[in-house]
């Protein structure tokens, strides 16, 4: 701008002028400050480079040759990156700051000390330095991504698969055991007498006022807890047991022991069965249908209850798995986006480069510069044309022996979402923010630029090869190659390629806040189930427990006097808890010794015995 050497070009720098100039310089400097030092310094904490994937090496050993400019004269050493950096950009804040002043003093901005330092330093030492930084930080970070997603294995594992399993198996065992104690309190009828029983039906049992509710709610599932069966005869015997004398009814429930009173010796007592044993499985395994069996009583078990107490456990295991399942999924995934980012970056990056140095060979008066800038060119262009071909497709094994392209598999291509549009759908009109630098729709670029993000690019290949078969002669700045190259290079091209490296960026991190999404709704899962089951399925169930249980204490309080009713609880509590000794001996037959003494004075061969198979015994009492 300062030399005037668009004045000839009406079309070439139309756009630019050099307040806009120097606004643009500033921005970019503060932006690049600001990552400069947070890559150094870090983010949120000040922390030093890791040695590892090289960082530390790479900011902080002297490695990197730095030009210094004294006036004519100049001096070269070796320095770090970090004070490489440092240096740059403190020479680019005194260039926009003193540009007007340096033309002035100097004629040109080029021979100022500070343009000289910026471009000797910064095209290839800096560059150099800044791309291995983003290669180390694109390991970094695809390791990070993939031990993230060793974490969700061993949580999808540990949380989903062993806790969740043993909780339901806990409280699979837990609800069992609640079971057995309810159905063992009803089995305490299973043991008296159908007599009694059937008295205890008769009777207008007294409940308190506030369990009213309960027993009317629960009627159908009292009468379906006893199921009496057709009874058959206990035990056999001479004469009938009539006649007075002041006999009394005892239960006996110890283990093994006899009928407490006198009895007669004319039949055998009822029962019988078989070894009760049985596997773990089927003591866990409430929900399957079972029978207790007293003799040739049945009493049904139902395990609705309980298999409903245990669903919010199974619902919160299916839960930790399948949200632990779809996060470790969506990490996988984004390995290969995370490892595509630098790629897509540097595609970014070298447009910038090959517009810059194809601008300096345009510029050249001499045969020698020309010379020295085409070579540079060359490798400019080819490398954008890797960068961009490895951005669309991924990398061959051959370009994958790279360490730059290494990681980068999988192309944006291949990608759903707004980067293919971006890439290859038509509509766009202008890529630019401010919607004056746009084309009308006559300019011969619109159509072009109309045609989405690849077509923009393979034109800007296509001027970049038939510049470099241009003869010398021809490289100028009011060449139709360079009028298509700085334009398009820092108009439309360069928009639309910012905004696909955006959009990249933004699914990357999409990815991750999926995931983070997953987390909080196993977390707020959680507590939902936690919450329905405590209080809209454990505090019913334990009121209806209440209920339950107080009716059977009322009931039980209404056997006569002579009915060994502690002993009916204990022998109900032992079979509750499973002893040892009870499950292999014959259970049904000790629980079933229910033998009323015969009246004082008979003898032992003309007395009555019933046995729990039968299901009428009579009682004899004192006349």
């Amino acid at each position: 701008m300062y030399s005037n050497r668009s004045a000839e070009l009406v079309g070439l720098y139309d756009r630019m002028w050099i307040g806009r100039l120097n606004n643009e310089l500033k921005a970019s400097l503060d932006e690049s400050w600001q990552a400069h030092n947070n890559v150094y310094l870090g983010t949120a904490v000040l922390k030093q480079l890791p040695a590892a994937y090289n960082l530390s090496a790479i900011w902080n050993d002297y490695e990197h040759q730095e030009l210094t400019f004294y006036g004519p004269a100049s001096a070269r050493r070796s320095t770090t990156l970090w004070r490489l950096g440092n240096a740059f950009l403190r020479q680019g804040y005194e260039l926009n700051h003193l540009h007007g002043a340096l033309v002035l003093r100097l004629g040109v901005l080029a021979a100022a000390d500070q343009y000289k330092y910026m471009h000797s330093n910064g095209l290839f030492e800096l560059y150099s330095g800044y791309q291995a930084t983003l290669d180390a930080l694109v390991y970094q970070a695809v390791d990070s991504s993939n031990r993230i997603n060793q974490l969700q294995l061993v949580l999808l594992v540990i949380e989903g698969c062993c806790i969740c399993a043993l909780v339901v198996a806990y409280m699979a065992w837990l609800l069992k055991k609640v079971d057995n104690q309810r159905y063992g309190m009803y089995g305490v009828f299973l043991i008296v007498p159908v007599g009694l029983v059937r008295g205890l039906a008769s009777k207008s049992v007294s409940v308190e006022a506030d369990n009213s509710d309960g027993e009317e709610e629960n009627g159908e599932e009292q009468e379906d807890l006893v199921v009496p069966m057709n009874g058959g005869g206990g035990g056999g015997g001479g004469g009938g047991g009539g006649g007075g004398g002041g006999g009394d009814i005892r239960i006996n429930l110890e283990s093994g022991g006899q009928a407490r009173g006198r009895t007669g010796s004319g039949g055998p007592n009822g029962g019988g069965g078989g070894p009760n044993g049985r596997s773990w499985y089927d003591k866990l395994a409430f929900w399957r249908s079972g029978t207790v069996r007293h003799g040739k009583r049945t009493m049904l078990r139902n395990s609705k209850e309980s298999f409903w107490l245990l669903a919010p456990f199974v619902v919160w295991g299916l839960v930790v798995v399948v949200m632990h399942s779809l996060g470790y999924v969506m990490m996988e995934q984004a390995s290969a986006p995370v490892a595509m980012t630098n790629v897509v970056n540097t595609v970014l990056t070298q447009l910038h480069r090959v517009v810059y140095f194809a601008q300096e060979l345009a510029a050249q008066n001499s045969t020698e510069g020309q010379a020295a800038l085409y070579p540079v060119l060359t490798h400019e262009v080819s490398r954008l044309k890797t960068e961009w071909d490895v951005m669309l497709y991924g990398a061959n094994s051959s370009q994958a022996a790279d360490i730059h392209y290494s990681l980068a598999r999988r192309g944006v291509a291949f990608e759903k979402g707004v980067t293919v549009k971006t890439l290859f759908s038509a509509g766009t009109a202008c890529w630019m923010p401010n919607t004056t630098d746009c084309y009308p729709p006559s300019h011969p670029y619109a159509a072009v630029v109309y045609r989405g993000l690849n077509a923009l690019m393979q034109r800007f290949f296509v001027e970049c090869d038939l510049l470099l078969r241009d003869a010398p002669a021809a490289w100028t700045l009011n060449s139709s190659r360079i009028d298509y190259i700085y334009k398009e290079g820092t108009g439309n091209l360069h928009w639309a390629m910012y905004t696909l490296t955006e959009q990249h960026l933004d699914r990357v991190i999409s990815l991750y806040a999926m995931v983070e999404v997953f987390h909080v709704v196993v977390f707020v899962l959680s507590w939902l189930l936690a919450g329905v089951f405590l209080f809209g399925m454990l505090r019913p169930f334990m009121g209806h427990t209440k209920r339950e249980t107080e009716r059977i204490a009322e009931m039980l309080s209404q056997l006569p006097a002579d009915v060994d009713v502690e002993g009916l609880l204990n022998r109900a509590l032992i079979s509750i808890k499973g002893d040892a000794s009870a499950s292999r001996g014959d259970r049904s037959a000790r629980n079933s010794r229910v033998m009323p003494a015969p009246p004082s004075g008979l003898g032992g061969e003309g007395g009555d015995s019933g046995g729990m198979g039968s299901s009428r015994m009579s009682f004899a009492k004192g006349g």
